[in-house]
């Protein structure tokens, strides 16, 4: 009897209380209460932010305009710089899954970080060539 009890029960990770099945929407962890909550609170900062704000990466006083992200409080130009950064950090090098050789980030494909241009081209033309006989 209480191992049917507690599979109709599940414990909030965000809460903590155990709560019924029926609180959590279906492949939630967080039970419904705990999910708007959530969304009030993100709700709340967009409107705060319908006037001036603060960057919270350069400090500076910003319109809602020049603001990239409400949930980030960051500005574009942060926002930018930050990408940018993020960027040059990638490795110069990358290996191919397919043919296994370390070559350099130029010559993969700017969509795929895992496949060489060369064995891109050629697995295109392998698909090609079967779409063709069938």
């Amino acid at each position: 009897m209480e191992s049917d009890r507690s599979s109709l029960e599940r414990r909030c990770p965000s809460c903590g209380e155990v709560r019924s099945v029926r609180d959590f929407y279906h492949g939630r962890a967080v039970c419904k209460l705990c999910v708007g909550t959530q969304a009030s609170r993100a709700y709340t900062i967009r409107t705060i932010f319908q006037g001036d704000f603060v960057c919270r990466q350069c400090g500076l006083r910003r319109t809602a305009e020049q603001a990239s992200s409400y949930a980030e409080n960051l500005c574009r130009t942060c926002h930018a710089e930050n990408l940018r950064k993020k960027k040059e950090a990638a490795p110069a090098l990358l290996k191919c899954r397919h043919c296994g050789r370390t070559k350099p980030k130029d010559e993969f494909a700017r969509y795929s970080l895992t496949c060489c241009k060369v064995c891109a081209a050629r697995l295109a033309r392998e698909r090609k060539n079967k779409e063709v006989e069938i």
